[in-house]
């Protein structure tokens, strides 16, 4: 076993480094989010709470809009 490590030691050290590449791509991904993603992330967070007054039946009160 030991043989076997020592004679392929650079493939194993290819294959730690494309792995560790690999994560520090899909770590730099995700936290460069398009705009389009935040923008149905907030709808769907607006949609979660009319969602939720509607089944408590709560009133929304804003202290800016008022409706004549």
């Amino acid at each position: 076993m030991i043989l076997f490590i020592e004679k392929t030691w650079f493939l194993w050290w290819i294959v730690a480094t494309l792995l560790a590449l690999r994560w520090f791509h899909l770590s730099a991904r995700t936290k460069m989010e398009a705009p389009d993603a935040v923008a149905s992330e907030e709808k769907e967070q607006e949609a979660y709470i009319l969602s939720w007054r509607i089944r408590h039946k709560t009133q929304v009160i804003s202290l800016f809009e008022t409706k004549v």
